[in-house]
């Protein structure tokens, strides 16, 4: 089997497996894991509904400074964001496929609503696989370096379970 072939089925089925996870209310328990062991609890957005959401409307008392919204994405590509609706600044981490740190834009701003004026705060269009987002006052988030592999981690077997 050719490598190419090789990694799309690996991926193939580890997307499945933290989509699987992310819609059964019983495994909460996927993290980031960081160089230092500290752990990022996640929130995945896979489908296209979570992702174009993400995190608007949360208020910043209803996120912990722990957890982060983790996009997940089949393939390669320019990925921009923006925070409408959005009650904390965040920082942004675009990752490769392997969830290493690629670029990071740190505390863009939030803005509460949807309209303009002022200006909603957007990302460049950056080139990656996935992207993370943790709130900018987060001492984890300060943690995240360009370049710095985070380890996926949590009950990723759920294809076993009857």
């Amino acid at each position: 089997m050719s490598n190419s072939i090789s990694s799309l089925l690996k991926f193939s089925f580890l997307f499945l497996a933290i989509l699987l996870s992310a819609c059964n209310s019983e495994s909460k328990n996927l993290y980031l894991e960081l160089s230092n062991g500290k752990k990022i609890t996640l929130d995945i957005a896979a489908t296209e509904e979570a992702k174009t959401k993400g995190l608007s409307g949360i208020k910043d008392k209803d996120y912990r400074n722990d957890q982060g919204l983790l996009f997940l994405y089949n393939s390669d590509g320019f990925r921009r964001f923006w925070m409408p609706d959005t009650y904390f600044d965040l920082d942004i981490f675009f990752l490769d496929k392997d969830f290493v740190v690629l670029h990071i834009e740190r505390k863009v701003k939030h803005h509460p609503g949807r309209a303009e004026p002022p200006a909603i705060a957007r990302t460049p269009p950056i080139f990656s696989r996935h992207v993370l987002e943790l709130k900018a006052a987060s001492e984890l988030s300060q943690l995240i370096k360009k370049g710095d592999k985070l380890k996926l981690v949590g009950n990723l077997n759920l294809l076993q379970k009857e």
